[in-house]
């Protein structure tokens, strides 16, 4: 049995038997991975403080073995605190939704350094009070970009032509990508011709293209609220092509009305 150590964050854990914990982390060295921590709720020596809390930068020890994707963790300690996020609701809420949805995309024991450092970077912005809502828009589209769900926001994925005001883009409702609008009105027997012709989805607009675009790069801190809003719809209908069910980190979002 192979004992290795990683720098990780905690993803999600819950209660197994009477003091076991099953704990899914993100690793730098192997992506995510899943492993049992026994004893975790009565060892404070292995397991003390927040050693096994979301939102701190943690080392954990454990053994792998060869036939077994769980992993025994043997001991976890801190490494950096980020627990000042929680103190504001905006930023804490973000953070549980770019933490959630960072289990869900990412493929077990695929090593993923670039969404390790992409994370940190993030929760890192989110204490520094970086605006909330454009700092996770650069995190859900490098996200979504590792993931390969991510589509071309320059070019038709249809026709290749570029994707500007007049070609009324929209995100192809069978997850094709973006796509210009007269290629869903044809799909569904409507005269791509005619501009009373609406397509099955909301055109993205000159505003939401461009901060779609800034956002792959970087954070983009100047866009609208009207924009910013438009921006989270829009990644939501992304995410809801490969995400069956709605991630109880973003229905928290919308009940906390969050988005500008």
């Amino acid at each position: 049995m192979d004992e290795l150590r990683t720098r990780a964050f905690l993803l999600r854990s819950r209660v197994y038997a009477e003091s076991d914990l099953i704990a899914v982390f993100l690793t730098v060295d192997h992506g995510k991975i899943s492993g049992i921590a026994r004893g975790a709720r009565r060892s404070r020596r292995r397991f003390g403080g927040a050693a096994l809390q979301p939102f701190h930068e943690l080392e954990i020890r454990y053994k792998r073995r060869s036939h077994s994707e769980l992993v025994f963790l043997q001991e976890s300690r801190v490494l950096a605190e980020f627990e000042s996020l929680t103190a504001e609701v905006d930023a804490f809420a973000w953070a549980s939704y770019a933490t959630e949805l960072t289990e869900v995309v990412l493929a077990a024991a695929d090593p993923c350094p670039a969404v390790f450092d992409l994370y940190r970077e993030t929760l890192q912005r989110l204490v520094e009070r970086e605006p909330t809502t454009a700092t996770c828009h650069y995190f859900v589209l490098r996200l979504l970009e590792h993931a390969g769900w991510c589509p071309d926001f320059e070019r038709c994925a249809v026709c290749s032509t570029p994707l500007e005001p007049e070609t009324r883009p929209i995100i192809d409702p069978r997850g094709g990508g973006v796509i210009c609008a007269r290629h869903d009105v044809q799909r569904m027997g409507g005269d791509a011709d005619d501009p009373a012709q609406r397509p099955s989805r909301r055109v993205i607009d000159p505003d939401l293209l461009t901060h779609v675009r800034a956002s792959r790069l970087e954070p983009h801190l100047t866009g609208s609220p009207a924009t910013l809003t438009a921006t989270t719809a829009l990644l939501d209908r992304l995410i809801e092509l490969h995400v069956p069910r709605t991630l109880r980190a973003r229905r928290v979002l919308g009940e906390l009305t969050l988005d500008p």
